[in-house]
């Protein structure tokens, strides 16, 4: 069975930048990864900055199912 990998659409962070003090304004932006192997599920936050950069978190496993909001990623961003 081949990875899925699933994504969200891009959500603002409540209430503001989330530490705005750091150098790049704060993180404004978050959507979530997932992919499931037939057996394991994996998810990952990321996350858009003030500045425009973006920071891709680590791989966790443990989550039971799809977020409800998670449409199939491109094929090209799937990795």
């Amino acid at each position: 069975m081949a990875t899925e990998t699933r994504v969200t659409e891009w959500q603002e962070c409540k209430d503001g930048p989330r530490y705005p003090g750091l150098s790049h304004g704060g993180y404004t932006h978050y959507r979530i990864w997932q992919q499931f192997d037939g057996l394991r599920w994996f998810q990952r936050h990321e996350w858009s900055r003030a500045d425009g950069s973006s920071e891709m978190g680590n791989w966790i496993n443990g989550i039971r199912n799809w977020v409800s909001s998670a449409t199939p990623a491109p094929a090209e961003q799937a990795a």
